[in-house]
């Protein structure tokens, strides 16, 4: 029977070269080729209705149900470069908006995105975060090097609009988005709207973009009244209703120290009520926490500031005192180059502007400096309208989730680390870190919302290896993860490296660990404690110890995960992956960085750094 098909379907040149292929293709690769083929090959009717609540990104945009025939390059492609979610979201409701307006659209993860078809398309909005310093989120580096690189084609007939979604507190802000926007001008494509670049409080400026961008492609486009009728993808879901504008309140159960007595350490283990909220959470998701001002750095700042209390000022069309409004409304803990400009336009100040004028010297000047500190170095006189004009609007912290909803379902856990520092002969404390430490306590509500990280996930089949790298607080979401994994009854081997200063005093979970250990939930684990001998050991110097068997894992199939510090430690540990790979494996420096930009494309190499 099976010879009988291949022959109606196939002639004898297909059948030899369909059987040399399947001969050397893994089962991988045999389950990847059939589902790439089904989907191919689906008949083509038009403008995706995609539901992405339940499908991975990859399968983003499969299903089509539109009754009117478009062609592909003829539709408004709103592609999305996302780390966490956010851009996602975004992307997801300007496609949204643009079915509601009728316009022929496809919703694309630029992972999955065909870059030959740069060339044919005419009409494209970009959404795509910035992480770090300036780098392109992952599933956006293949775009984003495409064009900037010499096979970059000429688009003389693309028209697009360009959003940015970043943190201005970073030196680079949406940098990723102000690279494709000039670069894509740069090829000759028309920007036909301009570019607007989001803070963490990004849900009003990407909304005024996307309805302004679409309105002006609606008339580019055309439009249909079929299209408009349908469905929008990714409807909204119980964590939706609660945002940064409206969070939940949830109840604080339970706050214990982890370190021991001793420590130069304070981290905390936080539990949270998440009862009857609806909720819902994944391994590595995190949560956002709204917490107020300090009402003794307010009243500094004020006084610093020589303004009243009692002064009233306007923030979004009300009235309120500019003490409560710097508790609970503005941004003073943390400096950004926005908030530096503003207030130099005021201060008229060389010294200031020279601060300004040199990138190197403008992060050194920001970095563990407040608003306080900035009135006390460039002193001036401000109407309190004029002085909350300068700054940032208030920022949620955002935390990884260090436990398993299905083994929690009624609560949160969080590791937070309190941030505390001496700056200019003064102490410092961390926003919502010492908000948590000093000021709230078990049976106070807390405000919070769910932060989505798709990047950042357990493999679908949970035989999988995985190998988790989290030093200090990095150490997290590996918690939940194993708490997930207890709960599975295939589960495959897990091997964490952990590392923090001290043995007695800062070995996070230490009993929990050791716990899953027995249990076998944990199959290895390795530690380093950098302060406990003369020379320091971290744990990056705990993967080379163990390269070869981590090389094995590997080639195993093990997906690796890192968690923590971004600006060193998360440099170092991928420095000492990409060494494993080339001493291992044989491979010069180059095929190496291959192997390892491989296992990153392929969700294989996963990080959630900070």
């Amino acid at each position: 029977m099976e010879s009988q098909v291949k022959e109606a379907l196939f002639n004898s040149d297909q059948q030899k070269l369909l059987n040399d292929l399947l001969g050397t293709l893994s089962p991988q690769q045999s389950l990847w080729l059939g589902g790439y083929l089904t989907g191919a090959h689906l008949p083509t009717q038009t403008s995706a209705v995609t539901n992405t609540s339940n499908v991975s990104s990859s399968a983003s945009t499969a299903v089509s149900t539109d009754v009117a025939v478009v062609d592909s390059s003829d539709k408004l492609k709103v592609l999305f470069g996302s780390r966490t979610g956010n851009s996602k979201k975004v992307a997801t409701d300007a496609y949204n908006y643009a079915l509601s307006q009728g316009i022929a659209a496809d919703l694309i993860d630029m992972n999955d995105y065909n870059l030959r078809n740069l060339k044919k398309e005419k009409f494209v909005l970009v959404v795509v975060s910035t992480d770090g310093e300036g780098e392109p989120p992952l599933p956006a580096e293949e775009l984003h090097e495409f064009v900037h690189g010499k096979k970059a084609p000429k688009i003389p007939e693309l028209q697009f609009s360009v959003l940015g979604l970043g943190d201005s507190s970073y030196k680079k802000f949406c940098q990723t988005g102000k690279d494709f926007d000039a670069q894509l001008e740069a090829l000759g494509g028309q920007r036909v709207y301009d570019r607007a670049d989001c803070d963490l409080d990004f849900s009003e400026t990407a909304e005024q973009w996307f309805k302004g961008a679409i309105e002006v492609f609606k008339a580019k486009v055309g439009t249909s009244e079929a299209i408009a009728n349908q469905a929008p993808a990714n409807q909204e879901s119980a964590n939706d209703k609660y945002t940064a504008k409206s969070p939940y309140k949830a109840e604080v159960l339970d706050k214990v120290q982890l370190n021991g007595k001793g420590s130069d350490k304070e981290t905390l283990h936080v539990e949270l009520s998440i009862e009857d909220s609806g909720l819902t959470y994944e391994p590595g998701d995190a949560l956002s926490i709204i917490s107020p001002n300090r009402k003794e750095l307010v009243k500094d700042v004020l006084g610093k500031a020589s303004i009243r209390p009692d002064s009233l000022v306007k923030i979004d069309d009300k009235e309120k005192t500019i003490e409560e409004a710097l508790i609970h409304d503005y941004e003073i803990t943390v400096l950004t180059r926005q908030v530096l400009e503003s207030y130099s336009k005021f201060l008229l100040n060389d010294a200031l502007d020279k601060v300004l004028a040199d990138e190197d010297y403008l992060a050194d000047f920001l970095y563990g400096r407040d608003l306080l500190d900035l009135l006390t170095e460039f002193p001036t006189i401000l109407s309190a309208n004029e002085f909350v004009s300068v700054l940032r609007k208030m920022q949620p912290r955002q935390y990884s989730i260090a436990s398993s909803y299905n083994a929690n379902p009624e609560e949160v856990h969080l590791t937070i680390a309190a941030v505390r520092y001496n700056r200019n002969d003064r102490l410092h404390n961390g926003k919502a870190s010492t908000y948590l430490a000093d000021q709230i306590n078990e049976e106070e509500p807390l405000s919070i919302f769910i932060n989505k990280n798709e990047s950042f996930r357990l493999p679908q089949n949970a035989a999988t290896p995985i190998i988790m790298i989290g030093p200090g607080t990095g150490v997290a979401p590996f918690r939940s993860f194993l708490q997930e994994r207890e709960l599975a009854d295939d589960a495959g081997r897990s091997w964490l490296f952990f590392g923090d200063q001290h043995f007695t005093t800062d070995f996070l979970y230490q009993t929990e660990f050791q716990k899953f250990l027995k249990k076998g939930v944990l199959t290895q684990m390795d530690v380093a404690f950098s302060r406990d001998q003369e020379y320091k050991v971290y744990v990056q110097n705990k993967l080379e110890e163990k390269s070869r068997e981590v090389f094995h894992w590997l080639q195993d199939g093990a997906h690796l995960y890192l968690c923590g510090d971004q600006n060193k430690m998360a440099k170092d540990v991928k420095k000492t992956l990409i060494n494993i790979i080339s001493k291992e494996g044989n491979m010069d420096t180059q095929k190496a960085g291959e192997y390892f930009k491989e296992l990153r494309k392929s969700g294989r190499f996963q990080e959630d750094v900070y």
